[in-house]
């Protein structure tokens, strides 16, 4: 029996069925596990990025079933029959980019490129819902999503572009991105890349055998070390080394 407010047993796995990007996906999975960790983790798609982990930034956001989701905090025991939207299928098959992907290029609203799949996927639900929004409304509607260095003003301007070439696609049809020296206007020479979120950074890069780290904090918020005894952790199942300050020189 399991006591109320206790969570399910880590190994015990849910089978769940949904759309995403227009393709069945059949899994069984912990149903505690977010979809930004499955996305990644499990079907190797990169381009929903992890910002926060705890759904205050917005890289990460999706959208199920019309609305936006911060896909780090939306739990796979709820995407049972869900239809699931992400940066990496906006795009169409043949590479011409989504007229929300090209305003973002066109405006220049990409710099670092980390927050920008989940502003465009934001936008998105945004302008499915409001075809033609005031820039109140794009601020309202991109309220929870951050920014860290283009500032928002070209990401608003890339909004209202978008909606316009939304509501008259043969003006979009003769865009293409331009490249060309100092003085021109020019995209950023990796920005096709950032706005379909396919520019790696350091948490999308594999290896074979690769390991990963965890963090293990104190239960305690106020409290003075005076030993820590890492041989239980030690001896667990997959764990190659337990690293402490000990292991840092200095």
């Amino acid at each position: 029996m399991q006591r109320m407010g206790t969570a399910p047993a880590a190994d015990v796995l849910i089978d769940t069925e949904f759309t995403l990007n227009g393709e069945r996906i059949r899994a069984s999975v912990e149903p505690r596990k977010s979809l930004m960790r499955f996305l990644r983790d499990d079907l190797g798609l990169m381009g929903t990025k992890d910002g926060c982990g705890s759904g205050d930034c917005g890289t990460c956001a999706v959208i199920v079933n019309g609305k936006r989701e911060d896909a780090c905090t939306y739990l796979m025991r709820r995407t049972n029959g869900a239809v699931i939207e992400t940066i990496d299928g906006l795009a169409e098959p043949n590479g011409r980019l989504h007229p929300i992907q090209a305003a973002f290029l066109h405006k220049g609203a990409v710099q670092c490129g980390f927050c920008i799949p989940g502003m465009i996927m934001a936008t998105k639900a945004l302008l499915e819902r409001n075809p033609d929004p005031s820039e109140d409304e794009i601020r309202a509607g991109l309220k929870a999503n951050i920014c860290r260095c283009t500032g928002f003003q070209p990401i608003f301007d890339a909004v209202k572009q978008a909606a316009e070439w939304m509501r008259d696609p043969d003006a979009y049809d003769d865009w293409e991105p331009t490249y060309g020296p100092m003085g021109t206007s020019a995209v950023l020479v990796d920005g096709v890349q950032s706005v379909q979120g396919k520019l790696p950074y350091a948490d999308d890069l594999t290896v074979p055998g690769m390991l990963h780290g965890k963090v293990v904090w104190s239960e305690h918020a106020y409290a003075r070390i005076l030993s820590i005894d890492v041989s239980e952790a030690a001896q667990a199942e997959g764990v190659h080394r337990v690293l402490t300050a000990e292991d840092v020189p200095g």
